[in-house]
């Protein structure tokens, strides 16, 4: 669950009272056809710099997705936007998100 996850500095997290416009603009952008389309979420973090969406899928094989939100207000045209990146559970967030953004910090 989130609340085990250390988090990097380009994240924040979203206050679950705050978190009903990016999930409003998930559903918005999600077009029938996408690999997300009908898979209901729950906004838990994003990153401050850039559009980037960290949603925990309430249905589905993998507890999380990151999903770069474009803000156009309408449904995506085309099947693969917005972009998105599927992780299995904490363990796959942390290594194969997270730590990359870690060792930035770093340098």
């Amino acid at each position: 669950m989130a609340a085990k996850i250390t988090f990097p500095p380009q994240w924040e997290l979203i206050d679950p009272d705050a978190s009903g416009p990016f999930e409003d603009e998930y559903a918005i952008e999600i077009a029938k056809g996408h690999p997300l389309y009908g898979v209901p979420v729950k906004a838990i973090a994003r990153r401050k710099d850039c559009d980037d969406v960290l949603f925990r899928l309430l249905r589905h094989l993998c507890e999380y997705a990151v999903v770069h939100l474009t803000w156009s207000k309408k449904e995506e045209a085309e099947k693969n936007w917005p972009a998105f990146e599927l992780y299995a559970d904490d363990e796959d967030l942390t290594e194969m998100c997270f730590k990359h953004q870690w060792e930035d910090q770093k340098e």
